[in-house]
Order: structure tokens, then C-alpha cells, then sequence
């Protein structure tokens, strides 16, 4: 994880504006979600889990960064382990989902279910206006954020 971590900073510094475009980190898994659907094939899906090797450890750097910059410091304790939390309690609903939609359905469909969150996350986050107009990290304090 952390050899497909290392390239985040370089990759959030491509971004000429200070915002952070939900697509950027969606698109290229949605592509290869995509390809799978077209042509259902074991690699095709390794190829999906590489790219999200990748890129989901970008959009957590990116999101952890503003996450610190933003939150007051009397506050960042609270909110991070908040968020670590609801990760953790969250975490097997994935594979549980996934092997009922794999039970009762193809795995076309079970791949197509489970990729629409992020495809609906993605578009959501490009169309917000408070996610595009983020300020840059070097602009942003907690004082700022209100």
C-alpha cells in the first residue's frame, strides 16, 4: 500500500487549482468497471483491482491532507477517529453485499451494484461547488474553514 502511496503528492500536485475532482480518482476504475461489464474476464477484473491499488490511496492522501488542514486541532482527534470508525464498522458490509449479489445474481451485475456508489460519489463531488472551490493545502487553515 504504501508503494502505490508514494506517487500522491506528485499526482495532487498535476492539479493547477486548488479543488479536488472526485473524477480524477474515479474514472480510470470506472473505465476498467466498464471493460468488465463489456468483457467478463478474471483479468479484466485484476486490472480493476490494480488500478484501484493505485488510485485509491491518492484520493485517501488527498482527502487525510485537507482533513488536517481544515479541522481545528482541538477537534482533530475527535474527527478522525469519528471517521476511522464508521470505516471500520463499515468494512464488512462490502464483502457481505458482494457475495449475496454474487449468490442471487452474475457478476456483471454484482460489479455493476457495487461500482454505481462511486460512480454516484464521483458525479456528486464534480457537480458541488464547495468540492470544486476547495482551497489549495497551502491556502487552507482551520481558520478558514469556519
Amino acid at each position: 500500500m504504501a508503494a502505490t502511496a508514494a506517487p500522491a503528492p506528485r499526482v495532487r500536485r498535476r492539479k493547477k487549482h486548488g479543488g479536488v475532482s472526485p473524477w480524477l480518482f474515479a474514472l480510470p476504475a470506472l473505465l476498467v468497471y466498464i471493460a468488465f461489464l463489456v468483457y467478463p474476464s478474471v483479468w479484466v477484473l485484476a486490472a480493476c483491482a490494480a488500478v484501484h491499488a493505485f488510485w485509491f490511496p491518492n484520493t485517501d492522501s488527498a482527502i487525510q491532507a485537507y482533513s488536517y488542514a481544515l479541522i481545528p486541532d482541538r477537534l482533530l482527534g475527535r474527527a478522525m477517529a469519528a471517521s476511522n470508525t464508521l470505516r471500520a464498522a463499515s468494512a464488512p458490509l462490502g464483502p457481505l453485499l458482494a457475495g449475496l449479489l454474487l449468490a442471487h445474481s452474475t457478476p456483471q451485475v454484482a460489479i455493476a451494484v457495487l461500482a454505481a456508489p462511486v460512480v454516484v460519489a464521483a458525479a456528486l463531488g464534480t457537480v458541488s461547488p464547495a468540492l470544486r472551490d476547495l482551497p489549495s493545502l497551502a491556502e487552507a487553515s482551520p481558520a478558514r474553514a469556519g
